[in-house]
């Protein structure tokens, strides 16, 4: 009885670690990472345009992001 225990535990397992080495081999997209000082410069302002549409992204006094459309 215990070592259908044992045998049923390693089963889990292995189909556990199979599982997650088919979740791991999918690929995600790459995220691009922009350092918001290189966008705003030495004006604390940029100007976003997605479309039609233009954003303004500021920071202020205390390094905090604001984005405005």
């Amino acid at each position: 009885m215990a070592e259908r225990k044992v045998e049923s535990l390693l089963n889990a397992i292995e189909n556990f670690d199979e599982k997650s080495n088919e979740e791991n081999s999918i690929k995600k997209p790459e995220i691009n990472k922009i350092n918001a000082l290189d966008l705003i410069g030495p004006s604390n302002t940029a100007i976003i345009s997605l479309g039609s549409q233009e954003y303004i992204l500021r920071l202020t006094r205390h390094n905090k992001l604001i984005l405005t459309k």
